[in-house]
């Protein structure tokens, strides 16, 4: 039986007011053919998608709303791997408080996701990217990012844009190099 994945957005009420929590979504998978629930994703803001074909999940997962800046620690969850209500699994680079900037993005063939980061003490930018069945890596913000920026893949290449500036992860290269700003994909 083919599974079909749909977004279901309900945001956590707040028992005590009646009013709802604006950081935390809850995300519901349905199989179509039969109306049944087959996963449930807990998560931080609006930071879930899903693999082009459907297979997989990323997202940022739970922090409870009222942890103090300094104190949250999120984490970069693939699939079921962040527990329900649990400040476990996914990524967390250990002893470092990442916040985490932008949604993920998913490569077009769905082997890799990418999300931004900044480093809560340093500020300093990264992008972590997490290849299905591999290891996290860690790379720097590309030279000369000076404020927000975003990434997106184009084919097998993870790009980072701030502004007009543009910059390329090729696959196997260690840092972001500049490319021409025609050279990337624009953003919808």
């Amino acid at each position: 039986m083919k599974i079909a994945l749909t977004m279901l957005v309900l945001l956590w009420p707040l028992v005590a007011s009646g009013s709802v929590i604006p950081s935390t979504a809850e995300y519901a998978v349905i199989d179509v053919e039969t109306g049944n629930e087959v996963a449930w994703y807990l998560v931080d803001g609006f930071n879930w998608a899903a693999s082009p074909d459907g297979s997989h999940a990323a997202y940022v997962g739970y922090v409870p709303h009222f942890t103090p800046d300094e104190s949250r620690r999120p984490r970069f969850c693939l699939d079921d791997e962040c527990p329900r209500l649990q400040p476990s699994g996914g990524y967390r680079k250990a002893g470092v408080h990442l916040e985490f900037t932008s949604k993920p993005v998913w490569s077009s063939d769905g082997a890799a996701m990418a999300i931004a980061a900044e480093n809560f003490e340093t500020k300093a930018d990264s992008v972590i990217v997490r290849p299905i069945g591999g290891k996290p890596v860690e790379y720097a913000a590309p030279p000369g990012v000076d404020g927000p920026f975003q990434v997106s893949w184009d084919r097998k290449a993870l790009v980072a844009r701030a502004g007009s500036h543009a910059w390329r992860l090729e696959p196997g290269a260690s840092a972001f190099a500049q490319a021409a700003s025609s050279c990337f994909p624009s953003q919808t």
